[in-house]
């Protein structure tokens, strides 16, 4: 046998009590071979093509970015970059735990914390060697599941399940935080190669081939091309790291209407934990990416990220708040018309060909930027820069599209089981869809209760089991409130249209032998199986997903540069879901999501040992850590956001409008979709750490100007008026850790630091000169 994970299970131990159990796996001890070569690295992975075995590369294609990029034609500048985007650990309170007790006749009963009881059931079947139909697998609800419940629970119950049978007794597993968080998976890390083409102003248009036009308008800082190489880490198995991969390709184009693409990705084999579903499901590390190419853009073409935005995004440019994007717009207005003025307009499609109407992203994009009041606060948080030192002020605003279904198309389908009862008419509703924290029993108990004109204490929602509801998809991918929504009417449609005749006299249906139970099915219509690892292009093409959930936010955050700390002034969310099932349970899901992606993208960093990471200045190898070995296994060592950490002035809006789709009562899915709008937050502090760059580059010209060593000075002459410095890009990796915010932010210390003198051997500073701004 080989061991491939630190963290990886090797044997069970059985016992009366948890401490004899305990005792007994430390009294075992394992002997181990001579070391293999290990890939613990996405760079090593690359460099030895560790990659997931039969999976080919995955890719999404739209014109060529390739040519555009290697040859840009004229008005057309370009940026080249990489992307580093760090794991995150699911912490949900209740860790991973199963009972399984053997029932009468050699079947099993199983009790887990599961997102996914049919997987469950059917995984247990198969290391017992049973009928799928002699093992019940069940779940009340959750204390938490983020994804990390989809699989991973299912080893847990199976150790349990043949604990169970070779003892003939129930058996009780639940991991500690240690053991969980050490060997149950996280969000997957990725990396990211860029090559990005971008309009420079210089022209009204720009012909790009093999586009939605053959020509588009060219504002300075337009998307004109986009070239990706992205890259996974799948851990020592496969897992689902394959539809994670996918979801990532399907939401590099963000919010933007690019030209032309070339999105390609890869899933790479470490000997770390298998990487595992996470909400966003790898979506948000795809947008991260993109947003990141904005950035980049915006730097090297002079102008704000968020012009960037306002002039590739679907549909042409969008203002709002007072976004200064009028050059852009009218440089937009004065582009040529990509066809005749009587042929109809050409519909928007995303790269792999989904129809796309961004009426609703725009919207919410509006939205968030007039609530925020954007040019009134960008002119402050100038204001405030310029007035202190070591403490700056960022601002960034934000779109996302987040596509709704399962990219594996056999699991967009829900059934449920209603019964009444005759003697008073309450309700007794099963369905395959787990309760975890995000309200979906409530939901769907109210939607039988409109359904079926009764009250909603009158309808009782039983916990979810195979035995009720068979073969149930895993209650993932935000779709479950569609999905059982649609379920539940189905059946209460059923109901009502057998007591049609009766409602005025209930207890006569039971006396006339009439029927009441129903099972009501849905299966979501219109997906198609694109295929990205399919030769043929056209199985890479078409509509995997049944509609989008968009959104804006935009984000203040105060930077104190001495130390890296900060902290979230204000945060302004508009979400469009649809006709809210339950707006209060929409709002809490759209806050949670948020202050979880700000976790992902800020301060949650999953540490294990990595020899092969090459060396980097703001984030190099841990080398004081045993190479595989996660240190980060408890909330001494892993910190998610806490009460502190939450922005101090927190608006969400839910825009009321009806969904695109026929959803359960016109609403829209909202569990995934907000996560990733915490990224304005990531992206607010690169803008206050670009404002510390700013001023110590101002600092610096005003110095040399001084001395009569600017570099564009005169021979003997006086030194030219200093122009605002214009600060290049700089990358920064996500999380973006206290550490890195310390390490962009140039000042006389840190230039002592970088330098490897002490500040003892350069003298004392007067830190009395700088009191007012040492205190956040």
């Amino acid at each position: 046998d080989r061991v491939t994970c630190v963290g990886q299970p090797v044997g069970l131990v059985l016992a009366e009590t948890h401490d004899a159990a305990v005792a007994g796996a430390a009294a075992v001890t394992v002997r181990y071979g001579a070391d293999l070569p290990a890939v613990l690295s996405l760079e090593a992975a690359i460099a030895a093509s560790a990659y997931l075995p039969g999976v080919p590369l995955h890719r999404i294609e739209r014109g060529d970015a390739d040519a555009v990029v290697g040859c840009p034609p004229d008005g057309v500048a370009t940026v080249s970059g990489t992307v580093r985007i760090g794991a995150q650990e699911h912490f949900y309170l209740e860790p991973h735990g199963s009972v399984a007790t053997p029932t009468g006749g050699g079947g099993m009963a199983v009790t887990a914390s599961t997102q996914a009881v049919g997987k469950t059931q059917d995984v247990v079947a198969t290391v017992l060697g049973l009928p799928a139909s002699r093992v019940r697998a069940g779940v009340t609800r959750l204390g938490g599941g983020f994804g990390g419940k989809e699989t991973r629970s299912v080893y847990v119950s199976a150790a349990a399940a043949v604990g169970a049978a070779v003892t003939g007794r129930a058996v009780k597993i639940i991991l500690g935080r240690s053991a969980d968080m050490a060997g149950s998976g996280t969000r997957h890390a990725f990396l990211a190669h860029y090559r990005a083409a971008y309009a420079d102003g210089s022209v009204a248009a720009v012909a790009v081939g093999g586009g939605a036009s053959p020509a588009v308008a060219a504002p300075a800082g337009r998307l004109i091309a986009v070239s990706v190489d992205l890259y996974a880490n799948a851990g020592h198995t496969s897992d689902l790291s394959v539809p994670v991969l996918d979801r990532a390709l399907f939401h590099l184009d963000n919010a933007y209407d690019i030209p032309a693409v070339r999105f390609w990705g890869r899933a790479c084999v470490t000997h770390t934990p298998s990487s595992t579903a996470f909400r966003g499901f790898g979506g948000p590390q795809g947008m991260l990416v993109t947003e990141s190419v904005v950035d980049h853009v915006a730097r090297a073409a002079g102008v704000a990220p968020e012009v960037v935005r306002a002039v590739s995004m679907y549909g042409g440019p969008v203002g709002g708040g007072g976004l200064d994007a009028a050059a852009a717009v009218t440089a937009a207005a004065a582009a040529p018309a990509a066809a005749p003025a009587d042929s109809p307009p050409t519909p928007l499609a995303t790269p792999f060909g989904m129809p796309f109407d961004p009426s609703s992203l725009r919207a919410c994009w509006t939205t968030a930027l007039d609530d925020a009041g954007w040019a009134r606060r960008r002119a402050a948080v100038d204001a405030f820069n310029s007035r202190h030192r070591f403490r700056k002020r960022g601002l960034a605003a934000l779109p996302s599209k987040f596509g709704i279904a399962f990219t594996f198309v056999t699991y967009n389908q829900a059934a449920a089981l209603l019964h009444v009862a005759h003697s008073d008419g309450s309700v007794l509703l099963s369905t395959g869809g787990v309760e975890m924290g995000q309200g979906l029993h409530t939901k769907l108990g109210a939607v039988a209760a409109t359904e079926l004109g009764i009250p909603p204490s009158a309808v009782h929602v039983e916990e979810t089991a195979t035995d009720k509801v068979a073969n149930a998809s895993p209650t993932a991918a935000s779709a479950s409130s569609d999905m059982y929504g649609m379920a539940v009417r189905h059946a209460c449609r059923q109901i009502n249209a057998r007591l049609a005749p009766l409602r005025a006299e209930m207890a006569e249906a039971y006396a006339r032998r009439i029927n009441l139970s129903a099972h009501g099915f849905y299966r979501t219509p219109r997906l198609d199986a694109v295929d990205l690892g399919a030769s043929d292009a056209a199985l890479r093409r078409g509509s995997p997903f049944f509609y989008w959930t968009t959104g804006a936010a935009v984000a203040e955050v105060e930077l104190h540069t001495l130390t890296g700390a900060w902290s979230a002034r204000r945060v302004d969310v508009a979400m469009d879901v649809g006709r809210s099932l339950n707006p209060a349970l929409d709002v809490g899901q759209i806050e949670g999501a948020f202050v979880q992606g700000m976790g992902w993208c800020t301060m949650e960093e999953v540490v294990r040992g990595e020899p092969a990471l090459p060396p980097h200045p703001l984030g190099g190898a841990h080398s004081w850590v045993r190479p595989g070995t996660m240190t980060t296994t408890g909330p001494g060592t892993y910190k998610i956001p806490a009460a502190r950490d939450i922005p101090r002035d927190f608006r969400v809006r839910v825009l009321d409008r009806r969904c695109e789709a026929d959803t359960i009562h016109s609403s829209k899915a909202i569990g995934e979709p907000p996560l990733f709008l915490a990224a304005s937050v990531f992206f607010a502090l690169k803008d206050a750490v670009y404002a510390a760059r700013s001023a110590a580059a101002a600092a610096d010209d005003a110095a040399a100007a001084g001395e009569g060593k600017r570099r564009d000075a005169p021979v003997g002459g006086a030194p030219p008026p200093l122009p605002p410095p214009r600060v290049p890009h700089v990358r920064l990796d996500s999380p973006a850790s206290v550490e890195r915010l310390r390490l962009l932010c140039p000042d006389p210390y840190l230039a002592r630091v970088w330098a490897g003198v002490g500040a003892a051997a350069e003298g004392a500073i007067d830190a009395a000169a700088y009191a007012p701004d040492l205190a956040l």
